[in-house]
C-alpha cells in the first residue's frame, strides 16, 4: 500500500486554549469563533469583498501588533525547520510562542 519509506505519522491532540488563562501578565481572551468555529462578527451583516469597513484607531493599532506577531512567529518556526525536527515540534513552539505573548493561537477552529 506505500512506496518507499514513507509511512503515516502519528496525530497529536488539538492544542487548546483555556478562557482567561494567563500569560506573562497577559491574559488571553478567546476570540468569538474560538468554540463553534463560527465568526459572530458581521453575522447580521455579512462583509461582502466590496464593503469597505472602517477601522477604529484602536482597531489600527491591534492589526499591526498582531501583523508583528505573525511576522516574529513565523520567523521562529522558520529558523526551527531542520533535518530530523518535525512539525508537531514546530507546532508546538508556534502554539507555546504565541500564548506567550497574551495572544489566541488562530489555528485552533
Amino acid at each position: 500500500p506505500y512506496a518507499g519509506s514513507v509511512r503515516p505519522g502519528k496525530q497529536s491532540p488539538q492544542r487548546v486554549v483555556i478562557p482567561g488563562e494567563s500569560s506573562s501578565s497577559k491574559t488571553i481572551v478567546l476570540p468569538d469563533y474560538a468554540l463553534d468555529g463560527r465568526p459572530k462578527k458581521g453575522s447580521s451583516s455579512p462583509l461582502l469583498p466590496w464593503v469597505i469597513e472602517v477601522k477604529t484607531p484602536e482597531e489600527i493599532e491591534k492589526m499591526r501588533a498582531s501583523g508583528k506577531l505573525a511576522r516574529e512567529v513565523l520567523d521562529l518556526a522558520g529558523r526551527a525547520v531542520a533535518p530530523g525536527v518535525t512539525t508537531d515540534e514546530i507546532d508546538t513552539l508556534v502554539h507555546e510562542a504565541i500564548v506567550n505573548a497574551g495572544a489566541y493561537p488562530s489555528p485552533l477552529n
